[in-house]
């Protein structure tokens, strides 16, 4: 019992990791394809449904520029190959406009990501996003 409560602990640490390596480096976002299963899917904040090419052509095309994008709150629940880790994000950037100037952008969510292990590799296949209060 033991060994498994050091296993699951593991593999909370490496879960956290790469959550982390999602929102700690803001130009992270353009590098998280490696994360995504082939067949990864989320439901985002408004309730729509995005693939994982939809996904990373949105991260791609992002004109926003993320100055923090801190990550706290977090949980993650181990069940032998799946992990689904839960959390807060508040995003602080701003948003060129066509005058030149930018538009400062501060929203916060809340998250959930199912994570499979295939190998020695974790990749996301589900996430849910939600819209929450800033703290």
């Amino acid at each position: 019992m033991a060994e498994s409560l050091s296993q699951d602990e593991t593999i909370r640490q490496q879960v956290l990791a790469l959550e982390a390596q999602v929102y700690a480096n803001p130009s992270s976002r353009h590098n998280v394809g490696h994360l995504l299963a082939d067949e990864f899917w989320e439901v985002s904040a408004t309730g729509e449904k995005v693939t994982r090419d939809v996904l990373l052509e949105r991260l791609e095309s992002s004109p926003i520029i993320i100055d923090d994008y801190p990550l706290d709150d977090t949980r993650v629940d181990v069940y032998d190959d799946v992990a689904i880790s839960t959390g807060r994000t508040v995003l602080r950037g701003r948003m060129p406009l066509k005058d030149a100037t930018e538009q400062v952008i501060e929203r916060s969510n809340r998250f959930a990501h199912v994570w499979v292990k295939r190998g020695d590799t974790w990749q996301t296949v589900f996430a849910q996003n939600s819209d929450a209060p800033i703290p």
